[in-house]
Parts: C-alpha cells; structure tokens; sequence
C-alpha cells in the first residue's frame, strides 16, 4: 500500500488531488506507485489518471518477453539492448529469407517491448520491406491492445483506510476513479483475483457510496448513496451480475398482457451494463437466440424476437441501459434467473497512420489492427486540399453501422513542414458500404502563402489517428433472484 508519509521521487509529477489528500503518480515508465500525503487547500477531485497515460504507461512498460529475453535484458546495458534490436531488425530488412524469418520470429518472442524501436521507412523504400515492418508492428500492437481489453482483476487483503482501498484498486487496474471528498472510514478487504467492478461494488458498498456510470466525465464518477433511496440498493446488489470487463443491473422490469391474444403478451426487462472505464467499446449487442429467462416454478421464458440482436452504441458514458423482451410469464410466476450474452468491440490506444509525399498521385495504404487505412488521392484545387481517405473495417459484420460513427470521428489534420496542426474545415463521405467508409476531408490553405508560390504540398503530411486494434469480446452473464411484477 502507498505510504501517506512518503514524498514523490524526482522526476514525478503531482496529478491527483482531493480537499483532504493528494495522490502523486509517477509519469515516467518506472510506474512508481502512488503517494499520498495531507492536503488542506486543494480541491481538484481525487483520482484523475488520463486513459491516454495509462495506455502509454502499458505500451512502454508491458513485457510479455520470453526467459532467454529477460536473460538478455538483465545482463545487457540499455545501449547494448537498443543495438540489439537494430540487428533484429537489419536482419528482418536487408537479411536471406532464412535470417528475415529467423528475425522477425525473435522479434514477435520479445513481444511489445521493441515497439519504440521499429524503424520507419520512407515511402520510396521498397514495398516488400515496408510491408514486412508493418506485419510486425501490427502484430505486436495487437499483442498490446489484446491485453489491454482482458478483464482486470484486484488481490490485495486487510484492514485500510477507504481511500486507500480505492487507490488500491485504481493501481491494480488501471481504470480512473473521481470522488470529491476521499472517504476516511476503516474497511476490511479480502479480494484474490477479483474482478474490477465486483471489488469495486463491495468496497463502496462498505463506504456507503455508489458509483455514476452515466456521469459525463473521463473517469468513473462515485457519489454518495442518498440515504433512503439507495438503502434499497442493498438488495439490489444481491441481483448484480459480473462477468469480463461488465457489471449487469436489472433496473427495471414490466409485463404487457395483451387481452385480445395471449400470444402478444410480453414480458421487457431493463439493465444496466457498465464497463471499466478505461475501455471505450465502439457498439455492445445482445444476440436474443441464447438468452432466456428462468421463472422460480420451472417455466422458460424465450425472446419475442430470437433472431434479433439488440445493438447499442455507447455516447461518451461508461454504461448502457439495454432492453431484452421476452415471453410473459404466467401470474404463478414470482420472480426469474435472467441469463444471456453481451458482445462488444474494445478499441485500444491510438495510433497515427502518416501519409507523406501527397504531391504523388499513386494510393498509399496502411494496416492498423483491423482498419486499413487508404489515401487514395489527395488533390490541391487552389487553396484547398482535398485529401480522399478510405478505411477498411476487417470483420465488422453486422455491426458497421455502428463502425461507421465511429470511424469518422478518428482525428484527422495536416501536419506542415514547421509541425503546425491544420484541422479539417469539412468532411463528406464519397463511399459507404458493407465494410468500407470513405470520407474526403477539406483543408483551408489559404493562410499558407507558399502554395502560391509553387511549394505545393511538399514536407506535409496526413494524419489519421486509430486504435491499434478493435478487439471483439463475448461473455455470458446470469442474474439472479429478478422480482416479476
């Protein structure tokens, strides 16, 4: 556990405050843990950690390198580690095929760690080389993003100050808690290899707090339970589900009856699903054909609509409320065991693809995860530059509709000799299909006297940042003990 008592190392800087305590965190890849230490005058809410810092903290920091690889790293300087990964790469580039293969199979064994270290090849170097690089980076960041997405999971045991707990559990996973006051109060924990929100739940359950899904903020907003009103949250709890990355709230259930045909009747159940908020899933889905419902005297409630896939595409909360319809049951029935499956699309962290050399007229293409990233002309018509951007989603399946949004709110600027951003002044889309959205961006040049005077478009570059990987994730969840009405 953190120190209260203990000051940041050199180089750390102080990101996390409350109006009793403040929390240091350690920016640099050593990931020191956090520090904590008495504060009267400050009231930034506690626990802010940037999702872009913890994913650069991860990228930098993860290893899943092999034994022989760890052997390396420890008896070999950094420059020598370095000049390591140059040889790798040398071989992987200008190598026979027997020493390429032999390369880039040591390279994937090492795993995220040479990254940083993948050289950049311009776009007048050979295709095939330029192609193998990109295999291995795409590999690699999907190695990371995979990772990533898993579910996180807390152990740590005792008797704690609550703050601390919820520090504890911010460390351990990785996901960005706020809380206006840090609570004081003395819990006991016994958690081994809990997952997130469970952990979670029990600790602010204890601290008579609750967590806000729905508030509009970077992390995940805790506020405390109002007393009457959430008291009956207490045997709401015992009906919470857990399973991966999800936590599954029944909120509200209802039955409709239909007088004319008993058929018709039906049976709607609201929930609640929220993720850990370091993710950001680009839709989450409910395939009906294996759900069902389980009354307490033996019926089977099915989907009115089976072959339906109730699709949700998250805005900017870290929760969802979802509807599943069912069957009525008959009035003997009480209460239900809800089970069903949630699928869902992880982005990771960003990556920018680059494109130089627009003055060309020939396409260029990268492959980040699973989008393919194409310029297929970019076109200077006085002071404004067209650039034609088509992304390729590999494996979108029924789900492109909710790709699509999705897709063409990734960042894209022009980046000028002297790195000044240019943003784009519009956006229309040229093509749209199954697995494809094209989208040309506008840029106003007009400010950029060169241009006038022949310079055209070279030293520019575009940018389109990504995520290094869309990861699809599946699991199934039960909950218990619903009330019917």
């Amino acid at each position: 556990m953190a120190n209260p008592k203990r000051l940041a190392p050199k180089g750390c800087t102080p990101t996390l405050y409350s109006k009793t305590v403040a929390i240091d965190y350690c920016a640099q890849p050593c990931r020191c843990p956090p520090k904590v230490y008495p504060q009267d005058d400050l009231s930034v809410p506690l626990m802010r950690i940037s999702y872009i810092q913890h994913l650069l903290v991860l990228l930098i920091s993860f290893n899943i390198a092999t034994q022989a690889n760890l052997a390396i790293a420890q008896n070999k300087e950094p420059d020598a580690l370095e000049k390591s990964y140059q040889a790798l790469f040398q071989k992987l580039i200008d190598g026979t095929a027997e020493q390429q293969t032999e390369a880039e199979r040591e390279l994937l064994e090492i795993g995220p760690d040479v990254l940083m270290q993948i050289p950049i090849l311009p776009t007048s170097a050979p295709l095939e080389k330029r192609e193998t690089l990109d295999r291995v980076r795409g590999v690699l960041q999907s190695k990371v993003i995979e990772a990533f997405a898993k579910p996180s999971v807390v152990t740590f045991q005792g008797s704690l100050v609550g703050a601390d707990a919820l520090i504890e559990i911010m460390e351990q996973t990785g996901n960005t808690l706020i809380i206006d006051k840090a609570p004081t109060d003395d819990i006991d924990v016994d958690f081994e290899s809990t997952l997130f929100w469970e952990a979670l739940d029990r600790v602010l359950d204890d601290l008579s707090l609750k967590a806000d899904p729905f508030a509009d903020t970077e992390g995940l907003r805790l506020v405390p339970k109002s007393n009457r009103a959430d008291e009956a949250s207490n045997e709401q709890a015992l009906r919470r589900g857990y399973a991966g990355i999800f936590r599954f709230e029944p909120t509200r259930i209802s039955a409709t009856r239909s007088l004319e045909r008993a058929g018709l009747s039906s049976l709607s159940i609201d929930l609640q699903v929220a993720w850990e908020p370091r993710l950001k899933p680009v839709y989450c889905r409910f395939p009906m054909k294996t759900a069902f419902a389980e009354c307490d005297n033996g019926e089977i409630l099915r989907a009115t609509s089976p072959e339906s896939s109730p699709e949700y595409s998250p805005a900017g909360a870290h929760a969802i409320e979802a509807n599943l319809q069912f069957h009525a049951p008959s009035r003997q029935a009480k209460s239900l065991r809800l089970q069903g499956s949630i699928e869902a699309m992880i982005p990771g962290g960003v990556v920018s693809v680059e494109f130089d050399e627009l003055e060309k007229t020939e396409s260029k293409s990268q492959t980040v995860g699973k989008l393919n990233v194409t310029l297929e002309q970019a076109e200077l018509r006085e002071d404004i530059l067209e650039a034609n951007l088509l992304v390729t989603v590999n494996n979108a399946g029924e789900s492109m509709d909710s790709f699509r949004g999705w897709v063409m709110n990734n960042e894209c600027f022009l980046q000028t000799p002297d790195n000044e951003r240019i943003k784009f002044g519009g956006l229309q889309t040229y093509k749209m299909n199954g697995t494809e959205v094209g989208m040309t961006y506008f840029f106003d040049l007009s400010s950029k006297p060169g241009f006038a005077i022949g310079k055209g478009l070279a030293g520019y570059r575009l940018v389109y940042n990504a995520p290094g990987a869309v990861v699809p994730t599946k699991v199934d969840f039960v909950l218990q003990d619903i009330p019917l009405p």
